[in-house]
Order: C-alpha cells, then sequence, then structure tokens
C-alpha cells in the first residue's frame, strides 16, 4: 500500500513536469479541507526556490468561501507565446505527429495540402 506522502510527492512531482513544460501564467490549488491547506502550503514553501527558478512566485494562501487557495503567478512571459507565432511554420510537423494518435483513438483527420 502507497504512503499519502508518496502519492502527494508523485502528485507534485507531475505539477513540477506540468509548469516546465507548459509554462501556465497561474496555477491555482484550492481545498476547502485545512489539513491539505497545511500540505500544500508545506510543499509550496519547502520548493519555493526552485519554483523561483522556473519563473513563479506563490501568492497566498487567499480565503476565497469556501476554499483557501494557493496561487503559483508567473513572472515572465511563457516561451509557449513566442512560439504561438511560429504556428503556421510548425503545423505540418505538428499534423504528421498527431495523426497516428488521433487515428488509433478514431478521429478524423482532415486532409491538408502542405508544401513539402
Amino acid at each position: 500500500m502507497m504512503q499519502p506522502f508518496s502519492i502527494f510527492n508523485g502528485v507534485f512531482e507531475a505539477v513540477h513536469e506540468f509548469i516546465t513544460v507548459r509554462e501556465p501564467d497561474k496555477l491555482v490549488f484550492a481545498t476547502k479541507r485545512d489539513e491539505l491547506a497545511s500540505i500544500y502550503q508545506t510543499y509550496l514553501r519547502r520548493e519555493s526556490a526552485a519554483l523561483d527558478k522556473l519563473g513563479y512566485k506563490l501568492e497566498g494562501p487567499h480565503r476565497v468561501d469556501p476554499c483557501l487557495e494557493f496561487v503559483l503567478r508567473r513572472k515572465k512571459p511563457s516561451g509557449w507565446k513566442s512560439w504561438g507565432r511560429r504556428a503556421d511554420e510548425h503545423s505540418a510537423v505538428t499534423h504528421m505527429q498527431a495523426q497516428p494518435f488521433q487515428q488509433r483513438v478514431g478521429i478524423r483527420v482532415p486532409a491538408h495540402k502542405h508544401p513539402i
């Protein structure tokens, strides 16, 4: 049986990977339970230096009835925004990479003609 803290460690490893890869502007941890708020606070404060290096600052806790919220807010622009401007350059590659997955799950993919 897994220990509760090993589960939380796994969840927060996923959070770290998510903010590293996707670079959201804001990530909110919200709970109605005080014991869960305590765990969030402990983790987020413990990881504050690493989060700062990734470009995030911790805000909170804030009471938003009936919840208590902790917010990770991005301090610098995301790399995804500049990538979006180049989306046309990557559309053919993205379409080709996504196609096998889409076919596996039964999603119809419209045929696009891309210059090669």
